[in-house]
């Protein structure tokens, strides 16, 4: 156990984890349905890298005149974004390449 928090906070945030992960890989799949084609992983990617770059900049400050939180959620919901959509993309990927030959 982390801390001292209980257990229903915990499956919370596993919950809303796996929500963002579950957003990024409906992402993936209307993005393959609409355009046979896979591009928003660079936003995705720009998303992540745009909260490292504010996390970096903005040192903490305990009087709330900074944009680290902001990073770091921008960073985290990013990469659960990203894993979601790769995961996606690969099964979808995958699936091509399996059924490629097949009538």
């Amino acid at each position: 156990m982390i801390g001292d928090a209980s257990l229903s906070e915990q499956l919370f945030r596993y919950a809303a984890w796996a929500l963002i992960m579950a957003l990024g890989a409906g992402i993936a799949l209307v993005e393959e349905r609409l355009w046979h084609r896979f591009w928003l992983w660079i936003l995705l990617l720009c998303l992540a890298a745009g909260g490292v770059v504010t996390t970096r900049l903005s040192p903490f400050t305990f009087s709330g005149n900074d944009y680290y939180m902001e990073g770091v959620i921008a960073t985290a919901a990013g990469g659960l974004l990203l894993v979601g959509y790769v995961g996606a993309a690969g099964s979808i990927l995958a699936r091509r390449l399996m059924t490629r030959g097949k009538p």
